[in-house]
């Protein structure tokens, strides 16, 4: 198994180097580059298993790393970043792998067999690529596109799409304003901290609805939403959730 560190950064580069030949001994060899304009033919003869990809380079190298490359190449991604919360946010809303500084064991090996436990038909690097560096470069959160691979395809959603959310183990089913509902082979709580902090309410276990799609709602806990599905607060959140959506 093949990796490639791409980076300008020479600390946190013979960091991580060193860090993955001490935690996951299936890497059997790892490139280093700093030239932007090889990575594409490096990817190409190299046939890495995972990129790893400083996220400070992101901007700057945009997408020519990755335009050329046929579509057969399937190398996963991990993003190594500093704790950027902006930039984290960026990186989590585009469902790709990511790693902060200082770089510690267990969660390099945590991300690994995360990737490596991925199904054979998730996208390819240029379609997950794309929509990260949209991601690290948008001015503001409301500009971010989720990330949701299905049997279907891969596609990038806007947070004001999305009406709500459903469990249906082991799918969670998305609802939007302007497509059909889309099964996504992960469990709800995948996306629960994510999609809270961007105004979603957690208003029973199995369902996560956007607040800005809550037509109305009842001093019973029935919310009715913009797609004109009701649902129903579960008792031990109604105080709290009806309190939400009086302060929206």
């Amino acid at each position: 198994m093949h990796i490639i560190i791409i980076s300008e950064d020479a600390s946190a580069t013979s960091s991580l180097r060193a860090l993955v030949k001490k935690t996951i001994p299936e890497i059997t060899e790892v490139r280093v580059t700093t030239d932007f304009s090889k990575v594409s033919d490096l990817i190409r003869s190299f046939k890495p298993s995972i990129l790893f990809i400083d996220a400070a380079i992101i901007p700057r190298a945009g997408y020519d790393m990755f335009k050329k490359l046929p579509e057969d190449i399937r190398a996963r991604l991990v993003i190594f970043t500093q704790p950027d919360e902006q930039v984290v946010n960026a990186i989590r809303f585009s469902m790709v792998e990511f790693i902060t500084q200082p770089f510690i064991g267990e969660a390099l090996r945590a991300s690994f067999d995360r990737l490596t436990a991925q199904p054979a038909n998730m996208p390819a690097a240029q379609t997950m690529y794309s929509n990260l560096l949209r991601n690290v470069t948008a001015k503001n959160t409301s500009d971010l596109r989720l990330t949701l691979t299905s049997g279907e395809g891969t596609f990038f959603y806007h947070i004001d799409d999305i009406i709500r959310l459903e469990s249906d183990p082991p799918f969670t089913w998305f609802y939007f304003t302007n497509r059909k509902p889309l099964p996504i082979p992960q469990a709800l709580k995948v996306f629960e901290e994510l999609l809270i902090q961007q105004g979603f309410l957690p208003v029973h276990k199995s369902y996560l609805i956007n607040k800005t799609h809550v037509l109305e709602f009842t001093a019973h806990g029935t919310i009715t939403l913009s797609d004109r599905t009701q649902v129903e607060i579960s008792r031990r959140r109604k105080e709290e959730m009806l309190k939400a959506l009086e302060s929206r």
